[in-house]
């Protein structure tokens, strides 16, 4: 978050540790950020002007589709983007998919951004390759551009929050001819995975 604040929608990876443990992972992550941006808010508080900073919003963004006209970055535009990525990412975290936070930032960023840089995570890469940057040459028109981004968003985010998830654990387990203990590590793992 230090380096690039669209990070903060990785926030709810926090809420994916134990319960007992998210004061401290929260203080840690809070401190470490205030480190590095204090001397900026005490010695160059002009710095902060930055965060204003504005992009035309193209014809081929997301944000068209979603009816943003405006010529330029809206100035709420980067809180949302935010809002949208820390809302999914719970989501996520609380149906137990917190790998899915950092594809579900990105789309949050995808589908608010005025402009149309290719953002891209793990397996989806070359799906979004394909997607966000290989539209360009095949596609000419601007606004089909924008809702073939759109539907990336969309799918790619549907998929990661809803599409059944096998148990991984319990299925090794069972192929070694094993069963999956009742240890109390086990029931305390399987009941905290049960809460969130």
């Amino acid at each position: 978050m230090d380096s690039k604040p669209t990070a903060l929608a990785f926030l709810p990876l926090l809420l994916a540790l134990p319960r007992k443990q998210w004061l401290r992972a929260g203080l840690w992550c809070a401190g470490l950020v205030a480190l590095v941006w204090l001397p900026f808010l005490l010695h160059a508080p002009q710095s902060f002007a930055a965060a204003e900073f504005t992009i035309p919003n193209q014809p081929a963004s997301a944000l068209r589709w979603l009816g943003v006209d405006d010529p330029r970055t809206p100035p709420w535009d980067r809180p949302a983007q935010a809002a949208v990525g820390l809302a999914l990412g719970c989501v996520a975290v609380r149906r137990g998919r917190w790998p899915a936070v950092v594809l579900l930032g990105a789309n949050a960023r995808i589908a608010l951004d005025p402009s149309v840089y290719t953002y891209w995570v793990p397996w989806w890469s070359w799906i979004a390759l394909i997607t966000l940057y290989g539209t360009v040459f095949v596609v000419p028109h601007d606004p089909t551009r924008g809702l073939i981004r759109l539907g990336f968003v969309g799918v790619s985010t549907a998929y990661v929050l809803f599409w059944p998830v096998r148990d991984r654990r319990r299925r090794r387990s069972l192929s070694r001819g094993g069963r999956v203990s009742a240890s109390p590590a086990n029931v305390a793992g399987r009941e905290s995975c049960e809460k969130y």
